[in-house]
């Protein structure tokens, strides 16, 4: 079956983790979350989180500032530095792209507003947002890059706005300017050589009519003219005043100021980035995700945290996917401590393992890859942790070079208690192959066998394949396996004093583990412009695709015989970098570039679909790490950096005989979803009719179309009305199947 561009002109999602919570706004009743994986909205009645990314319309997912306006809007600051006006009811209302196109500005570090306007504190100065309401936008007005005798171009960390005067912080002291004055304004400096009690100003906030500025000595305020010092404190991060009273984000949690000292109310926490005062006078703290916090949100209750946490994968950066039988699709990546780990997803419901809920070495290493087993657990591979079997009960077991697991997978000669097993398959004997660069052993590829996993005494052996068998090269990273159970591996390794002996090699065991004496090596095979491979994969229409930094290349690996294979290149897929590939269920060959996703027909010649940031693309960003297609659901899955956007595709696998006609949702509403058909309802290619109860044809579905699910509209477009309907599933080979569903408008 060949992609067809309307097949996939369907829904898109994009996948976030939103658990870093950076800051945190209160507005009409619900709190308002800046994240790493978009716009939060927590209602606290209703106990619900809605996240918010580009497909919102939202200019990026890393949102670190916010900051209310008086038309009841909230201001965002991105990462990429673009500014962006939403509204709840809304959504995005205005966007201002001219401050992200200023040469030199890098970071967005604090936004406040006044009638002038909107002040942001940059890398290099402030600048000055301004509403023009001849044409209905906010645009870049000026900027303050020189603030008094401070050096020109010093970042600002926070500002302050009080009348006509605006206050900034920067590690040079802090700095007073005039806004009735021209710019670039008239500045008064306080800095550690005129008495000004600390060399850095870190953030600033007045309470009571008292302004309190922290500093790298601790807390001071101002008292008339002159700069006292009242605490010598130094893990205060951010000031807040709630009901006359002044209240700090602490490295233990939040601290009230008693007038003489600091005070912690509610119990120790660590990693708190944010804090807010709700409508009713309740405290709310944003968490970091790192090695001691796990992200989300807290509510203080009766001086105790009770957390929350929003939904989503275990990280923006999926790096490898697979899919069970059952329902559930399992994912690993990340990018630093805390994000790395495992998650899982049924039906919308989220289930992660990361630290600091589990605990174990393999939650300091990237997770790379993963495999399921015959017995219900999911093994990943880490790159310096090991490899970690997950259960089903949320338990795990690591195996590593620790002598507590067995010292099964060594590390290498630098870090010889660190294995680099980034890549792991399952074969169809249910035993699982793990590839360890670079091991100091020489053991650089391990089978555990499905008896093991079934039952792992420590005296069950594990199968071992020295790099002698290899040319004596070690830095293998990437591993497949082909249909008759030969294991091909590769290197991303990009070192040409090893490239003579780098490239694609095959192992076949021929099926006896235990003997070493019949296995088949070939390799490296010829035809790679370069030793480099970033990606390899099976296709079950028996080729073996291979991502160069130079193109996609294929052999055909249906021959027992491969001593004398050459790998060929795809003309289509020339001169890019081929980072992640996968195969769908009609064996269209998707590929993810720098430039987004190109996928290639079964004839291996014709592009057929490409998806980029172009709407009406939504890939949340052009590289792509992660392809992954589940053939039970044919949703594709297309990880960026930026996160993971998911299409619903035709392309499932419903085997070949229509056994029945199952669906869901029974009753359907169209208002709320599509008619899905499960099982095997369109096996052998098969379509669908949809008929009245008195036998008449309303609507007509082809395979493509029935298998992005019915919208519960007639051949007209137009909504059908509320009854039962027929619906009788047919392929060519003479299959049907039937069935009623009951369609509600309510």
């Amino acid at each position: 079956m060949i992609l067809s561009s309307s097949a996939l002109a369907e829904e898109w999602q994009i996948l976030t983790d939103p658990r870093y919570v950076r800051d945190i706004v209160e507005l009409e009743g619900k709190l308002v979350l800046a994240t790493e994986g978009g716009l939060v909205e927590y209602s606290p009645e209703a106990n619900h989180f809605r996240v918010f990314t580009t497909l919102d319309g939202l200019g990026g997912i890393g949102v670190n500032r916010l900051e209310t306006d008086p038309g009841g809007g909230v201001w965002l600051a991105f990462d990429n530095r673009m500014l962006q006006r939403w509204d709840s009811e809304i959504g995005v209302t205005h966007s201002v792209q001219t401050i992200s196109q200023q040469e030199g500005v890098q970071s967005l570090n604090k936004l406040e507003f006044s009638p002038r306007g909107l002040f942001v504190a940059t890398n290099r100065g402030i600048a000055l947002i301004t509403y023009a309401s001849r044409f209905d936008q906010w645009v870049w007005f000026e900027e303050y890059r020189k603030l008094g005798g401070f050096d020109s171009d010093i970042p600002v960390r926070s500002i302050l706005i009080e009348g006509d005067s605006i206050w900034a912080t920067t590690s040079q002291g802090l700095a007073l300017g005039d806004l009735t004055s021209d710019p670039p304004l008239d500045w008064v400096n306080f800095s550690a050589a005129q008495g000004f009690p600390g060399s850095e100003a870190r953030e600033i906030v007045r309470v009571n009519g008292i302004l309190y500025v922290t500093t790298d000595r601790g807390l001071i305020w101002l008292d008339g003219n002159r700069w006292r010092l009242l605490d010598s404190r130094g893990d205060v991060y951010k000031l807040y005043e709630q009901n006359d009273t002044l209240f700090a984000v602490t490295s233990d949690g939040l601290s009230r100021w008693m007038g003489d000292r600091w005070e912690r109310f509610g119990d120790r926490r660590l990693g708190i980035t944010s804090a807010a005062v709700d409508d009713q006078g309740g405290y709310w703290a944003g968490f970091a995700v790192n090695g001691l916090g796990g992200g989300g949100i807290a509510a203080l209750d009766d001086s105790v945290w009770v957390d929350l946490m929003p939904s989503g994968p275990i990280s923006n950066n999926l790096l490898a996917a697979a899919f069970s039988e059952d329902g559930y699709s399992y994912f690993v990546g990340g990018k630093s401590a805390g994000e790395y780990g495992l998650s899982r997803v049924n039906q919308g419901e989220w289930q992660r393992w990361a630290a600091p809920e589990f605990v174990g070495t393999t939650f300091h290493y990237p997770h790379r890859s993963i495999a399921l087993d015959r017995h219900g657990g999911a093994w990943v591979g880490t790159f310096g942790g090991g490899v970690a079997r997950y259960a089903l009960d949320g338990t795990f077991a690591i195996y590593n070079a620790d002598s507590a697991s067995g010292g099964r997978l060594k590390g290498y000669d630098s870090r010889p208690n660190n294995p680099l097993t980034s890549s792991i398959a399952a074969d169809q004997a249910g035993n699982i192959w793990v590839v360890n660069r670079s091991a100091r052993d020489g053991n650089i590829l391990a089978c555990i066998p499905d008896d093991f996993i079934n039952d792992p005494d420590p005296d069950r052996d594990w199968y071992y394949f020295h790099r002698s068998n290899f040319r004596s090269f070690s830095e293998f990273d990437l591993l497949t396996i082909d249909g008759r159970g030969r294991k091909w591996i590769a290197s991303t390794a990009n070192n040409p004093s090893i490239a003579a002996d780098q490239g694609v090699y095959i192992l076949d065991d021929r099926g006896t583990l235990a003997d070493s004496t019949d296995d088949l090596i070939f390799g490296p095979l010829p035809g790679l412009p370069t030793a480099e491979v970033l990606s390899l994969k099976y296709d079950p229409a028996g080729y073996i695709w291979v991502g160069s930094p130079r193109g996609a290349y294929y052999v055909q690996a249906t021959d027992p015989d491969l001593s004398r294979a050459v790998l060929t290149q795809v003309y289509a897929m020339r001169d890019i970098p081929i980072y992640t590939i996968a195969i769908d269920a009609s064996g269209n060959k998707w590929f993810g570039t720098e430039f987004g996703v190109s996928i290639l027909s079964p004839d291996l010649f014709s592009i057929v679909k490409r998806y980029s940031t172009d709407p009406p693309d939504n890939l949340p960003a052009l590289r792509v790490n992660l392809v992954a297609i589940d053939p039970y659901s044919g949703f594709a899955y297309l990880g960026t950096r930026q996160g993971t956007a998911v299409l619903r595709t035709p392309y499932r696998d419903y085997g070949d005989e229509i056994t029945s006609l199952t669906f869901e949702p029974n009753p359907f509403n169209p208002e709320n979803s599509r008619l899905i058909f499960t099982g095997t309802s369109l096996a052998g290619n098969g379509g669908l009719r949809i008929y009245t109860p008195d036998g008449r044809i309303i609507r007509k579905l082809t395979h493509d179309e029935a298998a992005l699910g019915w919208d519960g509209r007639d051949d007209n477009g137009k909504g059908v009305a509320e009854g039962v309907y027929l619906i009788l599933s047919y392929n060519g080979a003479g299959q049907a199947g039937q069935g009623k569903v009951a369609v509600i408008r309510r």
